[in-house]
Parts: structure tokens; C-alpha cells; sequence
């Protein structure tokens, strides 16, 4: 595009799947949007997709301008396999007291210190979060976890997922689950749930959104991208 495009992206040594990222650069080119995408999409690894480029003011920051993500983490409980959602799962067979999950979920919504579900070599200055909403959604053989705040901490969504696990396998009560929050302590929280399940959802920037519209626009995702 006439010269190095200077990208801002946060790297954070994990492989995590997103379905939204959001990036910005600089570039003198005056390329219109769409053959932007055209020409970087022909130079990026087809594991790395642009679906849409839009000037933006010069002060606009991708992450200092975000005011919420939404996360979904997904457990696959069958025993046969697929090709296409199994590697992006958690596979766990066994029965769960989903009920239970939901209601110990409640504990969790709401402006907290997650230091508990916080990965201990975190450099985040303040470990206070305001998870905004939680939702879990059974499709077949698919359990879906969904998280919708206004910042995260490392690990904090796979650590929620571990401890809500533990609910549904009746290891710990929503009671324990309180004191574990309360206890801001790493150690006292159940096992992180592996990596595979979790993929960033969406990101926004002042839309007042919830993950009920984004279920019910799910099968419309891409249209703006036609």
C-alpha cells in the first residue's frame, strides 16, 4: 500500500480464537476501504481475515475506546466428534446441574475483584472488573458460555468457566463460589477450563448492547461485510 503499515494489535503470547478484533494503522496510499481489504486479505495467512476497513479519527484507540467485549466459551458433551466445533472446545462429557450453573452465575455478574479468577502473573494494576452479563446456552451437543463486560482480566473468562464447571459437577456450592470471589485468592478458585473453548465474540465502542441481540443477530452477522 506504498509503505509499512504501522498496526496497533495486542499481542499476549496465547493462541485465543476471536470471531471480532479490532485493529488501526497509518497508511499515506488513499486507498478506498474495499480494495484495502482486497489487498490485505491477498497478503495475511487465511487464518487471518479483514471484513471491513473504515477511516477513523486520528485519536481513535482500539483498545482505550473500548467500553465492552463480549467472550463465548463452548464445551462440546457428546462423544462423537466433529471436524469443525471439536478443536474450538472444551470436550467434557459427564452430566452438569446446568441450573445450578445458572443460578451460581448471578454471584458473578456486577463490579467485582476478580483477583480470584485472575492469572497470577497478571500485570493489571486493578484486578475490579464490572461483568455486565452472563448467559449459558444449550445448542445440541454444544454448551455455550457467554460473558459480556466492560474489560477483562488474563484468564479471567477460562477461570470463570472452570469455577461454573465445578458448580455442574457439584464439587462446590454457589455459596463457596461468594466466598471464593470475596477471597481474593488465585489459589482458592477451581482449575482454569482449557483454552480451546474460549473465542473473543465482539468488541464495541459506546453501543449499549447485550448478548441476547447478539444471539438473535448471530445468523446475520456478516451482512455488513457484504
Amino acid at each position: 500500500v506504498g509503505e509499512p503499515l504501522r498496526l496497533r494489535f495486542p499481542l499476549y503470547g496465547q493462541s485465543v480464537i476471536a470471531e471480532h478484533q479490532v485493529v488501526t494503522f497509518r497508511s499515506k496510499s488513499g486507498l478506498d476501504p474495499a480494495r484495502l481489504v482486497k489487498g490485505l486479505n491477498a497478503l495475511l495467512p487465511a487464518s487471518i481475515r479483514v471484513m471491513k476497513a473504515s477511516p477513523v479519527e486520528d485519536s481513535f484507540h482500539p483498545i482505550f475506546h473500548c467500553t465492552g467485549k463480549v467472550y463465548r466459551y463452548s464445551i462440546w458433551r457428546s462423544h462423537g466428534e466433529s471436524s469443525f466445533a471439536t478443536p474450538m472446545t472444551w470436550k467434557l462429557v459427564g452430566d452438569l446441574d446446568i441450573d445450578a450453573m445458572r443460578r451460581a452465575a448471578n454471584v458473578l455478574v456486577g463490579r467485582h475483584d476478580f483477583t480470584s479468577f485472575c492469572a497470577t502473573d497478571s500485570s493489571a494494576k486493578s484486578k475490579t472488573r464490572n461483568l455486565r452479563e452472563i448467559k449459558i446456552v444449550e445448542c445440541g451437543p454444544i454448551l455455550e458460555f457467554w460473558f459480556l463486560g466492560d474489560g477483562f482480566l488474563k484468564q479471567m473468562v477460562r477461570n470463570l468457566v472452570g469455577a461454573l464447571v465445578a458448580i455442574g459437577r457439584k464439587k462446590i456450592t454457589a455459596e463457596q463460589l461468594s466466598d471464593i470471589l470475596v477471597a481474593k485468592d488465585r489459589s482458592k478458585a477451581p482449575e482454569t477450563a482449557p483454552a480451546e473453548g474460549l473465542c473473543l465474540i465482539f468488541i464495541f465502542y459506546g453501543n449499549d448492547l447485550n448478548i441476547s441481540t447478539l444471539l438473535e443477530q448471530s445468523t446475520k452477522r456478516y451482512n455488513n461485510y457484504l
